[in-house]
């Protein structure tokens, strides 16, 4: 976990307990150094972390934490930062939204109008249900696929790229000025 390359003894809790007493023994007679001279390897560890190689020996071992609550799991969700959305990603949220409600409507007026405009003429013509059922059934799935078209062609596929080309070319123009801009949304 820390990044040694050195192999560390282990020894059970009991050892490992006695040991540190020892050493706080002869730290408490010794006038020299005390604990500052002590280095983290001189008292044998029980502890076992994600990932330890064992080089030799044998051992039985009890897991007490495992994923987020283990020593690395902590230090990785320390790592993980959440990226914000800049006040442009906010605005282009609301523009996309705008332009897809704006889809919406078009294509349901637009299919209310071709229902409107076909029962309108065939009412004038007089209607031939058992006849010309088929050919009534193929208009109106043309009517519902322009809908859909609309729809589709409404929602902004071009507006992510386009903007990307503004702040590349802004980013640029604000490089020749000396100002150094890590994320190209901020």
């Amino acid at each position: 976990m820390t990044g040694e390359t050195d192999e560390l003894k282990k020894e059970p809790f009991e050892i490992c307990e006695q040991k540190l007493e020892e050493k706080l023994e002869e730290e408490k007679f010794s006038k020299v150094g005390g604990i500052k001279n002590r280095s983290p390897h001189d008292i044998p560890s029980p502890i076992l972390v994600s990932g330890t190689q064992i080089q030799t020996g044998e051992g039985w071992f009890l897991v007490v934490v495992v994923g987020k609550n283990s020593c690395i799991g902590i230090i990785m969700s320390k790592l993980v930062t959440k990226i914000e959305q800049t006040p442009l990603q906010e605005k282009l949220e609301v523009i996309a939204k705008d332009i897809g409600y704006l889809g919406m409507g078009a294509a349901a007026i637009t299919v209310l109008v071709l229902f409107i405009r076909f029962f309108i003429e065939q009412g004038m013509k007089g209607f031939n249900w058992s006849g010309d059922i088929g050919t009534y059934l193929q208009l109106w799935f043309g009517y519902i696929i322009i809908g859909i078209t609309i729809v589709v062609v409404a929602v902004p596929e071009g507006l992510p790229l386009a903007v990307m080309i503004s702040l590349a070319y802004s980013v640029r123009k604000m490089l020749k000025d000396n100002n150094f801009v890590k994320r190209l949304a901020a």
